[in-house]
């Protein structure tokens, strides 16, 4: 329609070619090496590892509360036992107990599936990035554009190439720490264009 209407003049473009250029760019941009990638694994687990520490430590000031909880319930049974003390006072202030100790058996299991569901996000990224032209290439259409919303916030496209781009995060940061990465860390010529993908080796 850009066309017809004299304000668009690029030619037309089957979409095959224009996802073939999105694929190669990923080769080009989102590729990240397996050396990099493994210090950024390592990191995570590394991360994980620190927070399980820090949930132990919230399960045992939890622990702590439950048991200081039951001693209560325990001791409001002892008074039940004795003439003189009104029932359903008691009663009201096991039930109150009782609520109490529900809410943080609520509130640990919440932070436990919280923290498992973070390590399946990190781990399922980390697994993403392992080769994502790949994934992009042997996906249908509706993977390549959950893939391209992942990883992009915009993609621009002159005729039959890929032009420009705007990386979401974390890939930005990601993309930005891999060339220093590799700036510091670099290798010969010769070892680097052997071990890129296709993309990156033609680019």
């Amino acid at each position: 329609m850009g066309r017809q209407a004299g304000v668009y003049d690029q030619p037309y473009v089957p979409v095959e070619v224009i996802e073939d250029a999105v694929a190669d760019h990923y080769g080009v941009v989102v590729w990240l090496s397996p050396e990099f990638r493994a210090e950024v694994r390592a990191g995570v687990e590394a991360a994980v590892a620190s927070d399980f520490e820090l949930t132990d430590q919230m399960r045992q000031a939890f622990i702590k509360r439950l048991a200081a909880l039951e001693r209560k319930e325990s001791y409001l049974f002892d008074l039940a036992a004795e003439e003189g003390w009104p029932k359903d006072v008691l009663r009201a202030k096991v039930d109150e107990v009782r609520a109490k100790r529900r809410k943080i058996w609520a509130q640990l299991d919440r932070a436990e599936r919280q923290l498992e569901t973070s390590k399946r996000v990190f781990r399922a990224a980390l697994d993403l990035l392992d080769n994502p032209q790949a994934m992009h290439r042997a996906s249908g259409e509706s993977v390549r554009s959950l893939l391209n919303r992942a990883f992009f916030t915009r993609l621009e496209i002159d005729g039959r190439k890929v032009t420009g781009h705007v990386l979401k995060e974390p890939f930005d940061v990601l993309s930005e720490a891999h060339e220093r990465w590799r700036s510091y860390h670099s290798k010969g010529a010769t070892e680097y264009r052997r071990e890129a993908p296709v993309g990156v080796r033609d680019g």
